[in-house]
């Protein structure tokens, strides 16, 4: 009996690398395990696939920045890894509810 792929590694590997490009496949390389297994294993233990995961993850991150920091909509985007800010902006809403810069001015009261 094959014990259960963990997925503590791509998980770890996801908070520290959140704003780059990560292939599925050097996830499922990390937890030893095929990318079909590693997104099933997702979906069963924090119900979510690894993509939103990590989209999560760069929506929690902006959301400091844009509240925290003199940075532009722009320069948070960049930062938390889209490579385009209108995309940021349209993730960032589906994820939050609000505009980028909503918040952004909602900080500065």
């Amino acid at each position: 009996s094959r014990k259960p792929a963990r997925i503590d590694p791509a998980v770890h590997y996801l908070e520290e690398h959140y704003a780059e490009e990560v292939p599925m496949a050097a996830l499922a390389a990390l937890c030893g395990c095929s990318e079909s297994t590693l997104y099933k294993k997702f979906k069963e233990v924090l119900k979510v696939s690894p993509v939103l995961y990590k989209q999560n993850l760069q929506i929690q991150r902006a959301l400091e920045l844009l509240s925290h920091t003199e940075m532009t909509v722009e320069e948070v985007s960049a930062r938390v890894g889209f490579s385009s800010s209108n995309y940021f902006r349209r993730v960032f809403f589906k994820w939050v509810g609000k505009s980028p810069k909503q918040i952004k001015n909602q900080s500065r009261r």
